[in-house]
């Protein structure tokens, strides 16, 4: 729970096994398949569980195999790619 002035707001998160079952499902990839998936949907994942799993890009990069650094150059990429195509779709 968070306090904000006078207010208290409650966070919940998903659980990384039901995000990694959904992302599973929806890309219909395997769990091994799914931490090697091409660059972007494994972007799309470490977002996904930083924001809704409540995960650190520590906990991440133990999860996927790789450096905490690369989480958050992924997320940032992802972030990019996302303003672009925005601003694309946009003009």
């Amino acid at each position: 729970m968070i306090a904000r002035g006078q207010q208290s707001v409650e966070i919940s998160y998903w659980s990384k096994k039901r995000i990694i079952k959904i992302m599973i499902t929806e890309t219909e990839l395997s769990r091994g398949k799914l931490l090697t998936a091409p660059v972007v949907m494994r972007h799309i994942a470490m977002d996904i569980l930083y924001r809704y799993g409540g995960l650190t890009n520590s906990q991440i990069s133990k999860l996927m195999g790789i450096g905490y650094r690369a989480v958050s150059q992924g997320r940032s990429r992802l972030r990019s790619r996302v303003k672009r195509i925005r601003k694309f779709q946009a003009a």
